[in-house]
């Protein structure tokens, strides 16, 4: 079969509706997928690397602008 043909075959064959509801039940079915990435999340929130963050956000940096974008990439092989 060339894919055209197999996609027309798949095309035809009669299957249920994938429906909201179905996709919401088996949301309900993962809860372990969600529990695995919470950990990670935790972790990001710890109190040392927000103030890290909170202490590069207040550096008096000059703005990169398009100008200076411009510049960089002329200077770039």
């Amino acid at each position: 079969l060339d894919e055209e043909e197999a996609f027309t075959e798949l095309n035809e064959l009669d299957l249920p509706e994938y429906t909201e509801e179905d996709a919401l039940a088996d949301a309900q079915l993962e809860p372990a997928a969600e529990s695995e990435v919470e950990p990670e999340l935790e972790l990001a929130s710890e109190p040392a690397e927000e103030e890290a963050f909170t202490e590069l956000d207040e550096l008096d940096l000059p703005e990169y602008t398009e100008e200076d974008a411009l510049a960089d990439a002329q200077l770039e092989p």
